[in-house]
């Protein structure tokens, strides 16, 4: 056969092959580059529920526990069960001045969604329109936070150096109730609403 007639890209491919030899066997450790183990590590975050909820979130769990379709099944895992809410309330009513759960279950719930000022059941007819009504909805969420251990660790900073925790709210906001310091209440209601929401 002629020299002349090799196609030319048999010539390309016999330079190439002739290329990987000599890279192979001149190169020390060349060889153990197409042979790189690959070593990755994947950090994976969920969704962090554990802090403090808002007025709302609340609502929605108190709700779906009565109606069966919450109690941490299905796509509500992300809701306390009716038991663990049954339990944050009869907590709070042991504890709060403002406060009292000691009916059955299932009444202390309707009590609470009342006082968050729930709108599934008729809250044109609640009329909760005082400013007193307002402090109690978003305190009694804070005090659902400070049950839950939602709130643990979180402090709402105030700008001026002062930073409260869920308790320090709930004692500011009772204190205030208890001795009709009508004055304070929408300065705590926004307090309370502020810690409720700031880390949603």
């Amino acid at each position: 056969m002629n020299f002349f007639s090799i196609p030319v890209y048999s010539v390309k491919i016999g330079f190439l092959f002739v290329i990987v030899i000599l890279t192979l066997t001149v190169i020390p450790g060349a060889s153990s580059l197409w042979y790189e183990k690959l070593h990755t590590n994947i950090t994976v975050k969920t969704g962090d529920w554990s802090h403090p909820r808002s007025k709302g979130y609340w609502c929605h769990a108190l709700s779906l526990s009565i109606c069966g379709c919450g109690n941490g099944q299905g796509n509500n895992t992300a809701f306390p069960t009716y038991s663990q809410l049954t339990s944050y309330l009869q907590d709070i009513g042991n504890r709060s001045n403002v406060f009292t759960f000691d009916g059955t279950d299932f009444e202390n719930v309707k009590t609470a969604m009342h006082i968050l000022q729930c709108c599934n059941t008729g809250c044109n007819a609640w009329n909760h329109n005082s400013m007193e009504d307002k402090l109690k909805a978003q305190l009694l969420a804070v005090w659902l936070n400070v049950a839950s251990g939602y709130g643990d660790g979180y402090l709402l900073d105030l700008g001026n150096t002062t930073k409260l925790s869920g308790e320090d709210i709930v004692a500011l906001s009772e204190n205030a109730i208890i001795n009709h310091d009508t004055a304070s209440y929408e300065s705590l209601k926004n307090i309370c609403e502020e810690y409720n929401t700031r880390w949603d």
